[in-house]
């Protein structure tokens, strides 16, 4: 989910942009990132889908 910056030409990553550059910087999966998050999959795809964005009380707000 990219968001355009008109007045800069550039694009802001969207949370979920930032979590897959997260994984594949880190070579790791949903599961993984899961387990050491203590984030349910479920709620990792649901971000990564644009479903929902991270809060203070999902965890991954913390990872970035």
């Amino acid at each position: 989910m990219r968001k355009e910056n008109v007045a800069m030409g550039t694009k802001a990553l969207g949370t979920g942009d930032k979590i897959l550059h997260l994984m594949k910087d880190s070579h790791i999966g949903i599961s993984d990132l899961a387990g050491f998050s203590g984030i349910y999959e479920g709620v990792i795809l649901e971000i990564l889908a644009g479903v929902r964005e991270a809060d203070i009380d999902t965890g991954l707000s913390t990872l970035f």
